[in-house]
């Protein structure tokens, strides 16, 4: 039987706020006290990138790099942060990936209850085949409007309907049967699956804010971010239509941009040395002798 556990609300700024909210982007004083404790782990993680990041920015600050172009020297600098922005993103993805799983487990769990399990004597096993082909029988006889009416009945008959070789109701139909069963066999599996959706919710949030810090401190020293989006949306995957649809438009045009100016790069490589000016006076004068 699952029970939330209690903590009370935190009365004091978590070390990474005091520290790093005055970029705005952390709402980590918002967070009650169990969720502050839920996530704890990750806002530590967060608190030793972040410095990780700021210690870079510094150093970078400290380089001389007046003898290179600027757009060189803003290369350059990108390229220092990288290792760091990367290191940054790897606890998150760590900590996502963790609470996403939890998720998963409480689902497939629920589930469970409900799931076919053949004997492994092969007698039971043979006579539990039987009795689910006769259960699956009578509600090919049903009426397709009425058969979730009857599958919903016993949960011999979600497992026989689970197990079928043909769909006899909608796949959507029978999970949303199968987890009311058990939510009714134990009502505390509810809360406990929303509470760890919440955590997931909780967890990408504040790796998402974490990150935006980052960023932000990346703008006010000049620096553009390193990583790409297709680098970012594999942290950050996606919740919806909407959001794949724009994470895609944003990484091929980002792609796009890319491949262009490694054309250009090419181009001005392989022409290395050509007065193009002076080639174009060189033309005209021709023609005109023409």
């Amino acid at each position: 039987m699952y029970r939330r556990p209690f903590y009370e609300n935190p009365k004091e700024q978590h070390p990474i706020e005091k520290q790093f909210g005055h970029h705005g982007q952390l709402t980590a004083h918002l967070d009650t006290g169990w969720i502050r404790h839920e996530i704890e782990d990750l806002m530590m993680d967060g608190t030793f990138a972040l410095h990780q990041i700021s210690k870079t920015l510094e150093h970078i600050k400290g380089l001389d790099l007046s003898v290179y172009k600027e757009e060189i020297a803003a290369q350059k600098k990108t390229e220092i942060i990288r290792k760091s922005r990367q290191t940054l993103l790897a606890f998150a993805k760590k900590h996502i990936e963790a609470a996403d799983q939890r998720v998963k487990n409480i689902s497939g769990y629920i589930l469970s209850l409900t799931e076919p399990k053949t004997p492994s004597e092969p007698v039971k096993a043979m006579l539990q085949e039987m009795k689910w082909q006769e259960i699956r029988s009578i509600i090919r006889t049903i009426e397709p409007k009425h058969r979730a009416d009857f599958i919903r009945q016993d949960p011999e008959n979600m497992r026989a309907a689970v197990n079928s070789p043909d769909r006899l109701i909608p796949d959507d139909r029978l999970t949303e049967i199968r987890r009311e069963y058990a939510f009714q066999y134990d009502p505390s599996l509810r809360n406990e699956e929303e509470d760890t959706i919440a955590i997931y919710q909780a967890t990408r949030k504040r790796a998402a804010e974490i990150n935006s810090t980052s960023i932000a401190m990346m703008i006010k020293e000049g620096i553009d971010d390193p990583l790409s989006a297709k680098e970012h949306y594999e942290i950050f995957p996606p919740q919806n239509d909407h959001e794949a649809a724009l994470a895609k438009r944003r990484i091929q045009s980002e792609e796009r941009a890319a491949e262009l100016a490694e054309n250009k790069r090419l181009f001005e490589e392989k022409n290395k040395g050509i007065n193009f000016e002076i080639q174009d006076r060189r033309q005209r004068a021709r023609a005109r002798r023409i």
